[in-house]
């Protein structure tokens, strides 16, 4: 593993909230992104609770191809100057078996992001 690589994973290790982009359903295939809060669980598997009413919920059903785009939130006043890394992810739902575990992880670390 490269240094850079070893630099992208420690950032996104530390930062948690991130630009998650999906495909767009309703606009036709444009770009759709907001800001997002992830988890990343033990095996490395990136972490996102996406309501069903969402518009990335639909929009991850139809196609699950996405971006993740993090940026260091101390750095420097140039954004293109400090540190930042964009992973591309094909998103599935969470194995049944491993939803409670997963659910407790992420709830554990964004309290009020999951509606019972």
């Amino acid at each position: 593993m490269s240094r850079y690589e070893n630099d992208a994973n420690e950032l996104l290790t530390l930062c948690r909230h991130g630009m998650l982009s999906t495909i767009s359903v309703s606009q036709g295939g444009y770009p759709f992104g907001s800001i997002a809060p992830y988890d990343i669980d033990g095996r490395g598997r990136f972490v996102i609770y996406v309501s069903r009413i969402a518009e990335h919920y639909k929009n991850l059903a139809a196609d699950p191809r996405s971006s993740l785009a993090v940026a260091d939130p101390f750095g420097p006043l140039d954004p293109q100057a400090g540190a930042r890394a964009t992973v591309l992810l094909d998103f599935e739902p969470v194995p049944e078996p491993e939803v409670p575990s997963v659910r407790a992880a992420y709830e554990a670390r964004f309290p009020d992001s999951v509606n019972h």
